[in-house]
Formats: C-alpha cells, structure tokens, sequence
C-alpha cells in the first residue's frame, strides 16, 4: 500500500477511535475516578472513594455537606451503617458510568451485611441516594436491607436476599422499610428475593409515608401480607414492574392506604386465599387506576384485584388474571366505579371471569371484553347485595355457562352502553338477572344461548326503552326469556330469533307450580323476530297486551303470539299485525 494511502488510513482510523471516545464506546478506565476531583455525572461535585468499612463510616460521620462516596470493592458491614440526620449521603459504584453504558449489574459493588441487623439505617432529616451499589447479605443472617426515616432516592442498583422474621413491628418490611414521615423514591434498579414474616417482603410503606415509584423492578419478594410492596401510607407508581411476589395477601401489593397508578406494571404475582394476586385493596383504603397493566396474576380470590375498599378505574389495562374464586380480573366488595380502562381475557373457574362481588357498582365507560367464567357471568357477576349501574361502557366477547355477558342477583339498571356479543353455554347469552333488571337505556345485542339469547330473567324486569336485537337462542327465547314478571314500556325487541319457542320473547317458569311468568306489554316494539312457534311471542305462562305493537315476526306456527295449552291473552288496545304465518295461533280444545 502506498505511504499516502496508509497515512490517510492512520488518520482515518485516530479519528474514529476519538470520536468513540467522546461518545462513550471506549470507556475510559476510572479517568474520572480520582478522590476530590469532579465527576461528568456529578458536575460541580467531589468524588470519595473508600475501600473498606472503617473508611466509609469515616466518610458519612464526617461530612459537612452533600457527598457522593464511591466504593472501589465490595464492603463487609458488621453492624448497621446509619446515615445521621442533618447527611445527604450518595452511594455509587467505582465502576458507576461503565456500568449505565454497559448495562450490566455485575459490575456493581456490595455492601454486604453480615449479621442479624438491619443493613442501612436513615435517620430522621438525612437523605441517601443509592446509584449503582448492591445491599444484601451473607446467607442465614436476618434483617432489613434498609430502614428509612428520611429521604430515600434509589437511581440504580439492588436491594436483595433479606429476610425478617420478627414478628409485630419490627417485621415490617423484607427489603425496604419506609418509616413514619419519611420519603422513598424509587426510580430505577431492582429490589429482589426479600422476604418478611409479617408484611412487605420488598417494601414496607408506613401510614404516614411516601412511595413514589417511577421506574425500576420489585421482584420475587415473599411476605405473609404484600408480597412486593405492603402500603399503609401513600404510594404513587408513574413507571416500573411490581412482577413474581408472592403473598397469602397481596401478591403484588396490599393496600389499606391510598394508591394512585399512573403507569407501570403489576405482572405474574400470586396470592393464596386472601385474594389479590396483583393488588389487594383493604377496608377504607381507595384505588385510582389511570394508565398501566395489571396482568398475569393469580390467587384464589381476585386474580388481578381484589378491593374491600373504593375501586376507581379511569384507565390502564386488567388483563390475564385469572382465578378459581371470584372475580378473574377484579373481586370487589364494597365500591368499583369503572369510568375508562379495559378489563380483557381474564378468567374465573367459578363466577365472575372480568368482574365480581357486591356492593355499589358504576359502570360509566371502558370495556369489559373477552373473559370466561366457567360457572356464570362471564364479563360481570354481582351478588345479592348492593346494585350495578351502567351508564356507559361495553361488555363484549365474553363467555360463561350462565350469563355470558353478565350474571347478577342485585339490582341492574342499564341506562347507556352495550352488551353484546356474549356467550352463554347453557342460559342467558347477554344478561342473566334473579332480582330487579330495567333497561333504560342501550342495547343488548347479538348475544346468544340455548335460553335466553339476549336476557333470561327469573325475577323482575322492566323495559323502558334501549333495543334488544340480533341474539339467538338455539333452544327458546331469542330476545327474552321470562320466568317471572316483564313489562315493557318503550324500546324494542328486534330481529332476535329462537330454533323452537319465542323468538322475540319466551314467557314460561319452568315450576309453573310456584309462580305464573307474567308479561304485560304497555308499548314499544316486538319485530322481525323468528322461531319455530312463536316468533314474537311464545306464551307460557300470561300474556297482556295494553299498548305497543307485535309486527312483522315469523314462525312455523304462531308468528305473533303462540299460546300454549291452560295459557292466556288478554289484548286491551296494542298492535298485534302483519306477522307470519298468523297473528295468534290458540292451543287447541279438548
């Protein structure tokens, strides 16, 4: 090669190596690192460097202002390491910047606790930042990782393998314990493989504390009550994964104080039979959900969420949750009030595969889609207790044995929203009721079962206006099946069709011997139905027709109204017309 040739090359290449230089591919070997220089983290700021405990207790003690102390190995602390008040104390790593641009946590310096103490103790009024050290301990000690009665700010690093077995208070908090009035900040690093015998396996939040969780990993913690984090104080996540802790409580979380989510995740965590695998909400305590994921979790009760207290959804994702219990995604017994968010493809061997519980029930907005129950409701079920309002919001594509869409023994008064789309296997595609049900408002449509395509109500039900339309049963009742007493004001029952009895409607109890299926039709519109007999309405029980209009509907016998045998009809002024192949077909005479 000629020498023009390779002295442009040399140039060539010097540049390159510079310019990797300045962009941080070739990492410089502690350049930056010499005790009492600036540090390009830390501009304006001195670096100290310690090697060993006595040096590093040294260092804290004697600081007169804000210090950053960077470890150059591993440290053994043979008793608590106490931040004292008035300290504003950083602990880093030697090998810090290598290892933000490498990203590996191997190259993060320990401090290792190697006795049945706490390792780090902040008192009351100082603050420590942790940036790229591990906290954990040798093998059969116990203690926190660290407790907090100041100001915690941890930016990267670990806080792993602590064990608290006390009991009462002081076995409060596995890895972190977050004392009265004190702040923890967690914004990046992980918390892992803690573990307390009582509450919080990763972190304890005192009743007058403060969480504030806007990044990093709390993972694999165990605790009886909170298996990552238990709150008794105030907790705010904007970012960050809450993943596979375990807890007999609140796999994820256990709550009796506020939480605001804002964004993050609570992902695979598993509670035994006190509910929430995810988080478990305690009596009084309120829950605002406005963006993130709970997902994957499981316990026996409440696979995502289990809530005793205010449950308020406005946002975020609920998905994959799944127990053999109540509620797949969430158990609530006291108030949920969804306005927003998607709960989808959770799941419940028993009741309640989106949603389950008692108590007070808002469904303003969201979607509620995708889930299974294998016993009933597969979107919703609500128990005798309380009432379910729905004044906007979807329930759609989910399935159950009974009641696909929803299974309830309350109160359900729908005045906006749809329910369609739904599956029962057996009864009640849309909507299964056992007490009070009145539509309002909105449309249940295109559901289906074997009874009850659209609703199969045992107890009382009220249409004042909304539509049903487009469910199928492939045995009876296409629109509804009423058991006991209907009446219909307004709205309409359209296009709904049956393979044997009621296309529109199917009145009959299956005990006749212990109550009369009555339907008194006041108004609104029965049409374009279809069924074997029947297509509007197959009478089962006692038909009375005050107002409103039969049209248009079409079977093989009865297109308006079949009556079956002992049954009656009594029509005092609506519109039973133009259905196919007659208006009213009679039972015949003996």
């Amino acid at each position: 090669m000629p020498r023009r040739a390779i002295a442009f090359v040399g140039i060539v290449v010097a540049v390159i190596v510079a310019s990797m230089i300045v962009l941080g591919f070739i990492l410089p070997f502690n350049d930056s690192y010499n005790n009492g220089e600036e540090s390009e983290r830390w501009p304006g700021q001195n670096i100290i460097f310690v090697s060993d405990e006595a040096g590093l207790r040294a260092q804290i003690a004697n600081a007169t202002d804000d210090i950053i102390i960077a470890l150059e190995n591993n440290i053994r602390l043979t008793s608590t390491l106490i931040i004292p008040s008035g300290r504003n104390v950083t602990l880093t790593s030697a090998e810090t910047e290598v290892v933000h641009w490498r990203n590996d946590p191997g190259y993060r310096f320990r401090l290792i606790a190697e006795g049945n103490f706490d390792a780090i103790t902040i008192n009351i009024e100082a603050m420590l930042v942790i940036d790229g050290i591990r906290v954990t301990r040798t093998s059969g000690t116990d203690g926190r990782g660290l407790s907090n009665l100041g100001k915690l700010i941890m930016e990267n690093g670990s806080i792993s393998d602590h064990i608290n077995s006390h009991e009462g208070a002081m076995g409060w908090g596995g890895g972190i314990y977050n004392g009265p009035d004190a702040e923890f900040i967690l914004r990046g690093g992980v918390i892992t493989n803690n573990s307390s015998a009582n509450l919080g396996g990763g972190v304890f939040n005192h009743p007058h504390a403060v969480f504030v969780m806007e990044g990093g990993t709390i993972s694999r913690n165990r605790a009886e009550h909170g298996g990552g984090i238990d709150n008794r104080g105030n907790f705010i996540i904007t970012n960050g994964l809450i993943t596979y802790n375990t807890a007999y409580r609140g796999g994820g979380i256990d709550s009796y104080g506020d939480i605001n989510f804002l964004g993050g995740t609570v992902s695979d965590n598993t509670a035994g039979s006190g509910g929430g695998g995810g988080i478990n909400i305690q009596f009084g305590a309120g829950f605002n959900l406005y963006y993130g994921s709970i997902i994957n979790n499981r316990a026996e009760n409440g696979g995502g969420v289990n809530s005793n207290g205010t449950f308020s959804v406005h946002g975020g994702i609920i998905s994959n949750n799944s127990t053999e219990g109540l509620g797949g995604g969430i158990r609530s017994t006291s108030i949920l009030i969804i306005n927003d968010g998607v709960i989808t493809n959770n799941n419940t061997s028993y009741r309640g595969g989106g949603v389950a519980g008692w108590g007070r029930f808002d469904l303003n907005g969201g979607t509620i889609s995708y889930n299974n129950a294998d016993l009933a409701g597969g979107g919703i079920h609500w128990g005798t207790s309380g009432m379910i309002t729905m004044d906007g919001g979807f329930i759609t594509q989910n399935s159950a044995s009974f009641g696909g869409g929803v299974s309830t023994f309350a109160a359900f008064v729908v005045t906006d929203g749809a329910i369609t789309n739904n599956t029962a296997h057996q009864s009640a595609g849309g909507v299964y009721s056992s007490w009070v049900l009145t539509l309002k408002n909105g449309r249940i449509a295109n559901n289906n079962a074997q009874w009850g395509g659209g609703v199969l109500s045992s107890g009382v039900f009220s249409i004042l206006n909304g539509s049903i339309a487009d469910n199928i049963a492939t045995i009876s009742g296409g629109g509804v099946y009423t058991q006991s007493q209907f009446s219909m004001h307004g709205g309409e029952i359209v296009r709904n069709t049956a393979n044997d009895n009621g296309g529109g409607v199917r009145i009959g109890n299956p005990r006749p011997e212990e109550a009369l299926s009555i339907f008194t039709l006041y108004g609104g519109n029965i049409l374009n139905n279809n069924a074997r007999y029947g297509g509007g309405v197959s009478n089962g029980g006692s038909l009375t027709v005050n107002g409103g209009e039969i049209s248009r509907n079409t079977a093989q016998q009865g297109g308006g109204v079949h009556n079956h045998v002992h049954d009656s009809v009594f029509n005092n002024g609506g519109t039973i017309t133009d259905n196919s192949p007659n208006n009213i077909i009679w039972p015949p005479t003996s």
